[in-house]
C-alpha cells in the first residue's frame, strides 16, 4: 500500500485535474460569448492555480477559482441597447448627463429617456408632503411674525430705547496687535500689592514668588472688598477669612471691589486676587475677570469680543493680544474685580447688573470702550455654578428692546437668536431711508414674504413671474437677502396671463396673506396693467406689472428650451432674469458698489467712489455711513462680516 501522505497527494492531483477539465470546458464554451477581458482573466486564474503546491487543499483551490469567476460577471445590461445600465437613471449610459429636476432639487432626470424625471420626482414628492412650501414661509413672514408676542419677560415690558454710544470703538485697543503700550490718559499705576518675581532656567519650568515688601497698603483689607449678591454663608466665611470685608455700592472704600454672584465655593490661592489687582493696575484696566469651574468640574475661560452694527450683536470668544499672560477682551461671564471709581459712576442698580450674567451685557454695551478697559486672567480661578454663565433667548429680549437689536450671534449659544419687530418693539414706518439708516432686518422680511407669496401662487397656477429691477441687484450683492435700504420690490409677470393673474392670484394674496391690493388697468407699451401689493404692518410694497415678454429680460431661457433661471431668496429659489448679473450691468459700470436709492442710480452707479449720506437718526448702529460702499462682506449675517474689522 502506498503511504498515507502519498495517497493524499494523489487524491489532490486527481481533484485538481477533474476541476481543471470542467474549467477548460467552460472557458471554451464561453469564449465566444464573453469579452476578451474576461477570457484573459480566466487564463490568469488557470495559470496561477496550476502553480499551487501539491500539498494545498484542492477544495480551497477550486473555491477560489469559482469565486473569481462569479466576481467577473458583467454588469446588468439594458435589454434594448445591450449596454451597462446607469445606476442613477436606471437606464442605459446613452442617456445625457443627469440634470436637476424642477420638482425636487435632489431628484435626477435623464433628458433623453425621461425615465428618472417621473419616477424619482414622484417618489420624493410623496415623501415631502409635510415639507414647508414657499407659501408657508410667506404666511410666517407676512402674518404670523406680526402677531403680538405671547410672552414678554417682566424686565422687558416697559423698556425705553437708548442709543449705543461710539460703537465703532469696541475692540480698538483690545484687537490692535501693533500697540502694546498700556498707558492711558488719567491713569497712573498704583503700588497696591507687592511685586511678583519669576525665574526661568533652561529645561526648568518658570517659578513665581511674591517679593517681601512693606511699602504697600494692608492687603487685602485696605485694597479689596466684596459685595454680597446672595452668596452662600460657607462662601462668605471663606472670603472673609482672607481679611476681605463686605461693602455696599453707596459706601465703597477700597480701590477694588469683587463682584461675584452664584459662587458655590471659594479658594484664596486659586482666585489669586493679588495678581488680579497687580495686573489691573499695571495695565490700567477698569475691570479684570477670572476663569471658573462649575459644579461638574467643567472649566470655563471665556474672553469675549463685542461687535454691534446693523441691528446685530455679535459676541465671539478668543483673544487678539495678551500682556503678561493677561488677555484683553470686551467681556467675560466670570467673576469680576472692578475699580471703585467705575462702580461709583454706575450706581447701585447697574453695579448689581454688572455682577450678573448676562445682565452685564447691558451695562458694558453702554460704556464707551475708549475709557473702560476690560482684561481677563485665565489662571485666576473661581468656583461658579454652571447656570450663571448660560444665555437664553428670553434673557436677550430686554437688550433687543433697549437698543433696537434683532439679531444675536453669541458663541456660547447653540443657535443664533432672531427677534421679530414686535418682539424688539421696532416700528417699520419710521423714515429710516430719509435718515440714512439701514432698514431693520425684521422689516425687510416683509419684502421676502411678499416675493415668496407671489412666487408660490404663480407657480401653483402655472403662471410666469420674474424678479426685476433693484431686487435683482439685491440677489447679486446680498445673496439670499435684501438690500438694507429697500422698501419695495418689482416682480413683473407675462402680459399674456394678466387675466388669469387677476382671477387666480390677486384675490388669494389678499385673503391668504393679508396684503392690501391696488390695481391699475391702464394699458401702455410697457405694461397692460399692474397690481401693487401693500403690507400694512411695514408700509412696504411690491409692484406686479403685466409686461410683454419682449419688454423684459425674463422668460427667454424657456423659449430656447432651457430651464428658467432662478435666484436664491432667503433659501428659496425664485424666477429671475435670464442672466441676472448681465441685467445688473444696465444700472452702470460700477453697479456692484452701493447707493441707497434707485432714483440716483443713473449717476451714482457710474461713480467710482459713491458715499452713503450723512446719518441723522437712531439707532446709531444702523447708520449707513459706517459701512463701506463697496463689497458685501460687511452686510453678511454670519461672522464672516467681522473679517473686515481687522
Amino acid at each position: 500500500m502506498l503511504p498515507l501522505r502519498a495517497s493524499l497527494i494523489f487524491s489532490a492531483i486527481f481533484v485538481i485535474f477533474i476541476g481543471s477539465f470542467f474549467l477548460l470546458r467552460d472557458f471554451i464554451i464561453l469564449n465566444e460569448e464573453i469579452s476578451s477581458t474576461r477570457a484573459e482573466l480566466l487564463k490568469e486564474i488557470w495559470n496561477s492555480h496550476l502553480e499551487e503546491t501539491l500539498d494545498a487543499d484542492a477544495t480551497l483551490v477550486l473555491n477560489k477559482i469559482i469565486l473569481a469567476i462569479e466576481n467577473s460577471k458583467p454588469a446588468a445590461q439594458c435589454p434594448e441597447c445591450l449596454k451597462p445600465i446607469c445606476e442613477k437613471c436606471e437606464t442605459c449610459e446613452s442617456c445625457a448627463p443627469c440634470a436637476p429636476c424642477e420638482k425636487c432639487a435632489e431628484a435626477l432626470a435623464c433628458p433623453e429617456c425621461q425615465i428618472c424625471e417621473q419616477s424619482t420626482c414622484e417618489a420624493e414628492s410623496q415623501g415631502d408632503d409635510d415639507a414647508p412650501t414657499a407659501g408657508d414661509e410667506a404666511i410666517k413672514l407676512l402674518v404670523t411674525d406680526w402677531d403680538y408676542p405671547k410672552e414678554i419677560p417682566e424686565n422687558a415690558v416697559n423698556v425705553t430705547f437708548e442709543d449705543l454710544p461710539v460703537v465703532n470703538n469696541f475692540g480698538k485697543f483690545q484687537r490692535d496687535r501693533e500697540n502694546y503700550n498700556t498707558s492711558r490718559k488719567g491713569y497712573e499705576p498704583r503700588r497696591l500689592v507687592c511685586d511678583e518675581l519669576s525665574e526661568s532656567l533652561p529645561k526648568v519650568q518658570t517659578r513665581h514668588w511674591i517679593e517681601d515688601c512693606n511699602d504697600v497698603p494692608n492687603y487685602p483689607k485696605e485694597v479689596l472688598s466684596y459685595i454680597n449678591f446672595g452668596l452662600p454663608k460657607s462662601v462668605i466665611e471663606k472670603i472673609e477669612k482672607t481679611g476681605m470685608n463686605k461693602t455696599v455700592s453707596k459706601k465703597l472704600a477700597t480701590p477694588y471691589v469683587l463682584l461675584a454672584k452664584n459662587l458655590f465655593d471659594f479658594d484664596y490661592e486659586d482666585a489669586n486676587l493679588m495678581r488680579m489687582v497687580r495686573e489691573a493696575e499695571e495695565q490700567n484696566a477698569d475691570i479684570i475677570s477670572g476663569s471658573f469651574v462649575d459644579e461638574h468640574g467643567h472649566w470655563t475661560n471665556n474672553c469675549g469680543h463685542i461687535h454691534v452694527s446693523n441691528y446685530t450683536l455679535d459676541i465671539w470668544d478668543g483673544y487678539y493680544k495678551s500682556i503678561k499672560s493677561i488677555m484683553h477682551c470686551d467681556i467675560s461671564s466670570g467673576p469680576l474685580l472692578v475699580r471703585k471709581e467705575l462702580l461709583q459712576e454706575l450706581g447701585a442698580e447697574k453695579t448689581e447688573k454688572l455682577a450678573r450674567w448676562p445682565d452685564r451685557l447691558e451695562v458694558l454695551l453702554k460704556l464707551q470702550r475708549e475709557r473702560v478697559r476690560f482684561v481677563h486672567c485665565p489662571d485666576c480661578m473661581f468656583y461658579q455654578t454652571e447656570i450663571s454663565s448660560k444665555v437664553e433667548r428670553k434673557d436677550l429680549m430686554r437688550l433687543s428692546r433697549k437698543f433696537k437689536l434683532t439679531n444675536f450671534n453669541i458663541d456660547s449659544m447653540e443657535e443664533n437668536v432672531e427677534f421679530t419687530c414686535n418682539e424688539a418693539n421696532i416700528d417699520c414706518h419710521q423714515k429710516y431711508g430719509q435718515q440714512a439708516l439701514a432698514q431693520p432686518p425684521c422689516c425687510l422680511t416683509a419684502l421676502t414674504g411678499m416675493m415668496l407669496a407671489l412666487t408660490h401662487e404663480f407657480k401653483i397656477n402655472k403662471l410666469d413671474l420674474c424678479l426685476y429691477c433693484g431686487q435683482v441687484l439685491a440677489t447679486i450683492k446680498m445673496p439670499g437677502g435684501q438690500l438694507p435700504w429697500d422698501t419695495d420690490v418689482d416682480m413683473p409677470s407675462d402680459a399674456r396671463m394678466w387675466e388669469e393673474v387677476q382671477k387666480l392670484v390677486l384675490p388669494t394674496l389678499q385673503t391668504k396673506y393679508g396684503l392690501h391690493l391696488d390695481i391699475n388697468h391702464q394699458q401702455g407699451e410697457a405694461a397692460i396693467g399692474a397690481a401693487v401689493l401693500h403690507h400694512k404692518k411695514t408700509g412696504f410694497s411690491t409692484d406686479n406689472y403685466a409686461k410683454p415678454i419682449e419688454k423684459t429680460a425674463c422668460g427667454h431661457q424657456v423659449l430656447k428650451g432651457r430651464t428658467q433661471t432662478k435666484v436664491n431668496l432667503g433659501g428659496w429659489w425664485v424666477p429671475g432674469p435670464d442672466n441676472p448679473a448681465q441685467y445688473g450691468r444696465h444700472y452702470g459700470d460700477e453697479y456692484l458698489k452701493h447707493v441707497p436709492h434707485v432714483t440716483s442710480s443713473k449717476t451714482a452707479y457710474g461713480a467710482t467712489q459713491p458715499r452713503f449720506p450723512r446719518c441723522s437718526g437712531t439707532p446709531s448702529h444702523a447708520c449707513l455711513e459706517q459701512f463701506q460702499t463697496d463689497g458685501n462682506i460687511q452686510f453678511r449675517k454670519d461672522k464672516m462680516k467681522l473679517y473686515s474689522l481687522f
